[in-house]
């Protein structure tokens, strides 16, 4: 009998045939980022809300960020669309209410309540006012002048707290309104500090030229004569940097902290004040670079801590804060300027300040450079 030998050529064909559909390799996909909001997306780009798409996985519609327009001028935009000039891309109407403006009108989004014409951003125009507290306290000690009219001492009710009020007795605590002589170069603030109770009590004041002994700092924090950036401190020789003689590393996460627990009174108005050199990279949307300032009470972390609302004396508002006023961000890089948060929430509590430096991998810049950090009350 023939022998039959026809199933090994059906057999090689069939194994050649399996082998050639199977891949070596997964098709490499472009990864896109899902969002629900433009949160979730980088600087320049937008959750693109108005265009879903099939995810293959679930099969369910999502959104993705997609690259906002580029631009110079508001006529390289969509219409419905606006230019944000400082960071060259445009942005929509909505996120741009309350931020871009051609006039007072179109800042409608309190406390941002002005028009700067040379920016074209909405700024508040009582934005580092706070910082002021204690100078509105200062006027007040021209109720002090009252005291020469102490007929009757009706003034007297308005020096609630003064411990110079003793002096009332044969007004020689009178003498002590030769401090607010001082008080028109703030230089009085000094003598403030007798006054007992008085808005602008400084409760902590650093200026690090002890070389930053109540203070830890770890990671790119380090204390000394800054030789890049300003190359100068604010007052006398030392700030705390992010590098005091070049930009600062990539991927930083590290914070800086006072040692010692600080008791904020019941009573006054609160501040923490520091002054800042800026230039970092970061804008208003999702700051790649940026410092924040932390408050901590009780059991708290740091790490479980958001950066606190804070207001700046810069050209505008916004030069060297995120939209959220929470980070300290941007390359605006031509002066000190002064920062502060009002602590007004903690009052009776003790606390613990920090400000933490974060950075990404890339781009990196001269940085932060701090001194002169307060808390008055």
């Amino acid at each position: 009998m023939r022998k039959q030998f026809w199933f090994f050529p059906v057999l090689i064909l069939f194994i050649t045939t399996f082998y050639a559909c199977t891949p070596d390799e997964t098709p490499i996909e472009n990864i896109e980022t899902k969002c629900v909001n433009n949160d979730d997306c980088k600087r320049d780009e937008f959750c693109d809300l108005q265009n879903p798409k099939s995810d293959l996985t679930t099969g369910t519609l999502s959104y993705y960020c997609s690259s906002r327009p580029q631009c110079l001028k508001a006529a390289d935009c969509p219409i419905g669309w606006k230019c944000f000039v400082d960071e060259g891309f445009c942005i929509t109407d909505q996120e741009a209410e309350g931020t871009l403006c051609e006039s007072d009108a179109e800042c409608t989004v309190y406390p941002n309540t002005k028009c700067n014409l040379m920016t074209g951003q909405c700024y508040n125009p009582d934005a580092g006012d706070t910082g002021n507290t204690g100078n509105t306290g200062d006027t007040g000690d021209t109720g002090n002048t009252g005291d020469t009219g102490n007929t009757g001492n009706t003034g007297d009710t308005g020096n609630t707290g003064d411990t110079g009020d003793t002096g009332n007795t044969g007004n020689t605590g009178d003498t002590g309104n030769t401090g607010n002589t001082g008080d028109t170069g703030n230089t009085g603030n000094t003598g403030d500090t007798g006054n007992t109770g008085d808005t602008g009590v400084s409760v902590l004041s650093e200026d690090f030229e002890d070389g930053g002994t109540n203070w830890t700092a770890d990671g790119v924090w380090e204390v000394g004569v800054p030789t890049n950036g300003p190359a100068a401190s604010f007052s006398g020789s030392n700030v705390f940097a992010t590098s005091l003689t070049g930009n600062y590393a990539d991927n930083a996460n590290s914070l800086l902290f006072y040692n010692s627990p600080i008791a904020i009174a019941t009573s006054g108005s609160p501040v923490l004040e520091f002054m800042a050199w800026v230039k970092i990279e970061g804008n208003g949307y999702s700051p790649f670079d940026y410092m924040e300032v932390l408050i901590k009470t009780g059991a708290d972390t740091w790490e479980m801590l958001n950066g606190a609302i804070l207001s700046a004396t810069t050209p505008s508002p916004l030069d060297a804060l995120d939209n959220t006023k929470t980070k300290v961000t941007k390359p605006l890089g031509t002066d000190y300027y002064k920062f502060s948060a009002d602590l007004a929430p903690y009052k009776g509590k003790s606390i613990s300040i920090g400000f933490r430096f974060k950075s990404d991998s890339s781009d990196n810049l001269e940085g932060i450079y701090l001194d002169d950090v307060k808390i008055t009350k």
